[in-house]
């Protein structure tokens, strides 16, 4: 299990130049990065090496941080096709 740690900020420009150079001078990899955004907030959803250190370093952010536990698969060019890992997800939660 993995640790997705979702950063509320507001839609703006400039906004990613605080949480990212953040976890990158504190030697926090980022693994994955997405943002969702609307006209007036956006949500910066990040899997990286250490959560636990990055949720601490994310709440220096005087923003809303959330941390709930997501599953991860890393799928290969060849081999396990996306149909075959959401079938291995789903059996999973049963």
């Amino acid at each position: 299990m993995i640790h997705q740690l979702s950063i509320f900020l507001e839609n703006r420009p400039g906004q990613l130049l605080v949480p990212c150079p953040l976890l990158g001078d504190a030697g926090i990899d980022i693994l994955d990065l997405s943002l969702a955004d609307t006209e007036r907030f956006g949500i910066l959803r990040h899997i990286v090496e250490d959560w636990q250190r990055a949720r601490g370093q994310s709440a220096t952010l005087l923003a809303r941080v959330e941390d709930p536990a997501a599953a991860a698969v890393r799928l290969a060019q060849h081999g396990v096709r996306l149909v075959a890992a959401e079938e291995l997800l789903a059996s999973a939660r049963r």
